[in-house]
């Protein structure tokens, strides 16, 4: 599927599937697998103690895979061998019956606040490169991907605006504009008036050429650690996942959120994003509500109650009392 699908979509089928490969044994032939091989594959997985096995990038953790991962494992599963039925290579799907498991409820995500304030100085009294990828991270909600790709043609400074290459069928993602406000905008500036012309086009460069997804990475943690925040959620996705629940915070709607980060689906953002704390849906029903708006006139009844009146009328419907007659009552939700 290489050149139809990324190559990070494609190594990420591949993973999965070789623990598949590993537990039904590679003398299988595909005819042979089985749903109930499948189903045990699957109860192996939930049972597993240890986590980020064989990763490219992570150290493997003590500790089981979490809902999320082992529903990805079957999903991949599930889109594998309808893909083989669909080719010719088998007959039947033998996954049609392969239950998905129940996924917890998605945890909030994101570099909380003072924890990038505290990044945020450390790179501005560090270095002007970190800083602007610091900033370039926070405020455009981009995929560390686009950065990397981020090349020197893409940027408008002048509008305040980058054109972001990130992933996509093939791996040839189609580019799409990202938003940098003043502050952005000054420590690009302050980069760019220091970056070394050394034939690479790249916008943000390290001592061998222009920097790797690992690069970036390792700048982060670096921060991090001189911050004093190392093991607080410094990781590049989490800063767009912070500026995605600020513009939420402020009052952007879901729909500009998702074309702000480039989703394909309204429904992504809302299944990440549109989960908020007690005290934020709070704030937003003070502030949204009908009846909590400001209240003139207020004076107190003889039994110690508010009167409000200023509070517009409800509708009333009319209602028969018992006698027969009619008479209004408020409607009532």
């Amino acid at each position: 599927m290489r050149g139809v699908r990324s190559p990070q979509t494609v190594d990420w089928y591949q993973r999965r599937l070789r623990s598949l490969i590993n537990f039904v044994g590679q003398e299988y032939q595909l005819e042979q697998v089985t749903i109930g091989d499948l189903r045990r594959w699957r109860a192996s997985l939930a049972e597993r103690t240890t986590r980020y096995d064989n990763h490219p990038s992570k150290p493997q953790e003590e500790g089981g895979l979490s809902s999320w991962t082992l529903y990805g494992y079957v999903r991949c599963a599930r889109s594998f061998f309808r893909w083989i039925e669909r080719e010719g290579l088998m007959a039947k799907n033998i996954a049609e019956r392969f239950e998905l498991p129940k996924r917890s409820k998605i945890p909030r995500k994101g570099i909380a606040d003072n924890v990038a304030d505290k990044i945020v100085a450390q790179a501005l009294a560090k270095d002007p490169r970190d800083y602007a990828i610091v900033m370039f991270l926070a405020d455009t909600a981009a995929r560390v991907g686009g950065v990397v790709k981020l090349r020197l043609a893409d940027l408008d400074l002048v509008a305040g605006r980058a054109t972001v290459v990130e992933k996509g069928a093939g791996g040839h993602g189609l580019g799409r504009t990202v938003f940098l406000g003043p502050e952005a905008v000054r420590a690009m500036h302050t980069w760019l008036a220091i970056r070394p012309d050394v034939g690479d086009d790249h916008v943000f460069l390290g001592m061998r050429g222009s920097l790797t997804t690992s690069g970036i990475y390792q700048i982060l943690k670096r921060l991090a650690r001189e911050a004093g925040c190392e093991g607080y959620g410094w990781n590049p996705h989490n800063w767009r996942h912070a500026a995605a629940r600020s513009m939420l915070q402020r009052g952007a709607s879901l729909a500009y959120v998702s074309q702000i980060l480039g989703h394909s689906d309204i429904e992504v953002t809302a299944r990440f994003y549109a989960t908020f704390a007690v005290d934020e849906l709070q704030a937003a029903h003070v502030k949204y509500s009908r009846f909590t708006t400001e209240v003139k006139n207020e004076t107190v009844s003889d039994g110690g109650g508010i009167v409000c009146g200023d509070w517009p009328a409800l509708p009333s419907i009319s209602s028969p009392d018992p006698a027969g007659r009619t008479q209004n009552v408020a409607r009532r939700a």
